[in-house]
């Protein structure tokens, strides 16, 4: 497989993921580990449905991905180390996702046990990305 095929691309893109998502939390009513996700072939980039397709709870809610990111990177001043380093981790994530894959989207899916999903097209045209899972009641 050589450098400029779009699978060793993805294969990359999804190790950088797995990297800067390593021990990161995402904190709502409950927290959970943020992991990489990696979906099926995307038709006429359509994210959403590629991704209703493989997760098929009811609603689906899409977020606007700056306002979601802005409450994770945003610094507080009683941020102590550990929370101005999640909220770095979180902007590194969102460039990443950003500068990396095309059409991104942040969408919630389920009701009050959710799962969250920061994610966009590949380079090899298939859903990549993360998802976590909150509670919000």
């Amino acid at each position: 497989m050589n450098e400029k095929s779009p699978v060793f691309k993805d294969q990359n893109l999804l190790a950088e993921i797995t990297k800067i998502t390593a021990g990161l939390v995402y904190v709502s009513e409950t927290d959970a580990e943020v992991q990489p996700f990696t979906g099926g072939a995307v038709a006429n980039d359509d994210v959403t449905s590629a991704l209703t397709a493989i997760d098929d709870r009811e609603p689906v809610e899409e977020i606007d991905p700056a306002n979601f990111f802005s409450r994770l990177t945003a610094l507080q001043a009683w941020f102590g180390a550990a929370e101005k380093k999640r909220a770095e981790r979180f902007a590194r994530l969102q460039r990443f996702i950003e500068e990396n894959l095309r059409g991104m989207k942040v969408l919630k899916v389920g009701r009050v046990q959710k799962t969250i999903y920061a994610i966009g097209i590949s380079p090899g045209n298939n859903l990549l990305g993360v998802k976590m899972d909150a509670v919000e009641t």
